[in-house]
């Protein structure tokens, strides 16, 4: 576990948003995602991360890089809470099959982790393009029990963007994110401490 470089990211993170917000509330998320309203998911974890600016969902069938979400952002994004900001328009790609297979906390997550590409991006942080500083950063912003929900499930067959850990009767599937189920916990732990 790569605990020394997480505590030195959550740290450096803390120093830019504080400490760690309350948890979020997941029942509305659970429910638009039975719903299939993945819309109503972005732009609620849109306005749990305080992101006053345009949001604009694409599901995808194919294209893309090889994963089951991503963003594509402008190069020159504004500060944070400016009225370029506001005007700016981004944009989340969410794959179909990820979607049909996944729990509301994977697709929560994967939501949070891009919607927190533009966090770090908006205030030009040092850690914008460190994947795992990304998840930390979702997880600092409130996101933590879903991360522990959500980072891990069993399966026995898999999409080729999940990361695959093999024991000797299933499959293990590594959720969405760039942490280890056991690093997450840690951070959350961490996290907590840090009050």
């Amino acid at each position: 576990m790569r605990r020394e470089l997480i505590e030195s990211y959550i740290k450096e993170l803390r120093d830019s948003f504080g400490p760690a917000r309350l948890p979020v509330k997941t029942d509305k998320l659970a429910s638009m995602h039975a719903e299939e309203n993945y819309l109503g998911m972005v732009r609620h974890v849109q306005q749990l991360l305080r992101l006053d600016l345009k949001v604009k969902l694409l599901l995808v069938n194919s294209g893309g890089p090889v994963a089951p979400a991503w963003l594509r952002a402008p190069g020159d994004l504004p500060i944070y809470g400016t009225p370029r900001f506001r005007e700016v328009t981004v944009e989340v790609y969410l794959r179909k099959s990820f979607l049909k297979e996944t729990t509301y906390e994977q697709a929560t997550l994967a939501i949070a982790h891009e919607l927190c590409h533009v966090v770090l991006y908006s205030v030009k942080h040092r850690l914008q393009e460190v994947e795992e500083a990304v998840d930390l950063t979702s997880m600092l912003l409130g996101f933590r029990e879903i991360w522990l929900a959500g980072c891990s499930l069993t399966v026995t067959k898999s999409p080729p963007w999940y990361r695959r850990l093999f024991t000797e009767d299933q499959v293990i599937i590594k959720g969405y994110g760039y942490l280890t189920r056991d690093e997450v916990a840690f951070a959350s732990e961490y996290m907590a401490q840090l009050k």
